[in-house]
């Protein structure tokens, strides 16, 4: 069997069917989908259940509520796939995309092969332009290279996204470098991924964007904030950490995760400020935590200029007051429309 596709799923059932059928289109011929159901209280098992009844390559596993981490470890151990992949179940997937991935890994005889990706809006649906991916595939386009060596992964690491959706990886290479997902209930894939990538023997590019995931929702995965796990990405980055000092020495080690801590951070202030669970002084804790974990790190080199910018604004203590101005000024345009 050639991949193994990996799908948690919980309370999924808004665009479970979509995600579905779009797994099911794949041109590639000799696949698997592993579907947990993750102590789903919604329609979820029903909508499994139909499709695995139609649709032989699916199978359907239900556990009780251990989280999206948890999950794809339980998904891990049960495929039987050359590669793994993992789909998150509020998205969408190219036809082609597990095949021509597939046919990367395998022209470049790597453990990992990952393409591009594209967001669209939850109730438009049309296509967004995010700077942070942009990014990425600018630098990884102009590097020239259709298979990025450890090297190459070194130099170019914090600005690979951490995903784990727009990849596959070799699954027996998975068991012996020991990468798995952290239980945590938000970034759970940045440890899995670290990992993942300091162990590779090389990372193939198919140059296409082949992955679409669902933006500007509150109910996703990504986008579900709340007064327990805000803060949890500070304890994942000080374990992504220690994870990469394993693996490199501390002269390597330190300026990679700097600019990956500065990307990081200011992705997840974005999101904790927006957050309208989170009361004020809950946000402000926030970013006078993130303030004084970034005092110590150096500009960044090559990270897009909105977050050379951001993160000096940080520094300088003025970041804060220009989000709270900026959101105010909205808070009152939505006022004056309704």
């Amino acid at each position: 069997m050639k991949v193994s596709i990996i799908l948690p799923v919980y309370n999924g059932e808004r665009h479970l069917t979509a995600c579905l059928e779009a797994i099911s289109g794949q041109t590639l011929d000799d696949m698997e989908v592993i579907c947990i159901d993750d102590g789903s209280t919604d329609l979820t098992a029903h909508i499994l259940k139909h499709q695995a009844s139609k649709d032989p390559r699916f199978r359907v596993v239900h556990s009780p509520r251990c989280g999206q981490g948890a999950a794809r470890n339980r998904g891990l151990q049960m495929a039987r796939g050359e590669y793994v992949g993992f789909v998150d179940a509020d998205d969408l997937i190219s036809p082609k995309m597990y095949s021509r991935l597939y046919q990367a890994a395998q022209h470049h005889d790597s453990h990992m092969a990952m393409c591009f990706t594209q967001p669209f809006h939850d109730k438009t649906q049309q296509l967004i332009s995010l700077q942070y991916y942009d990014h990425e595939k600018k630098l990884l386009l102009k590097s020239g290279l259709s298979c990025l060596k450890k090297k190459h992964i070194l130099a170019l690491i914090p600005y690979i996204s951490m995903v784990c959706w727009n990849k596959i990886y070799q699954r027996q290479w998975l068991i012996n470098c020991g990468a798995t997902f952290d239980h945590a209930k938000k970034y759970e894939d940045l440890p899995f991924s670290f990992k993942a990538l300091m162990n590779t023997n090389g990372l193939a590019i198919a140059g296409e964007e082949l992955y679409y995931y669902r933006a500007c929702r509150n109910d996703s995965v990504m986008g579900t904030v709340t007064r327990h796990n805000y803060n949890i990405i500070f304890d994942v980055l000080d374990n992504t950490r220690s994870q990469i000092k394993e693996e490199l020495s501390q002269n390597r080690a330190s300026p990679k995760m700097d600019h990956f801590e500065v990307r990081q951070l200011v992705l997840s202030a974005h999101t904790v400020f927006w957050c309208t669970q989170l009361q004020a002084v809950e946000k402000k804790a926030f970013y006078y935590r993130m303030r004084r974990r970034l005092q110590n790190i150096p500009l960044p080199g090559s990270l897009p200029l909105s977050f050379k910018a951001q993160f000096l604004m940080i520094k300088f203590n003025v970041w804060i007051a220009i989000f709270y101005t900026f959101s105010f000024k909205k808070y009152r345009q939505k006022a004056d429309n309704k």
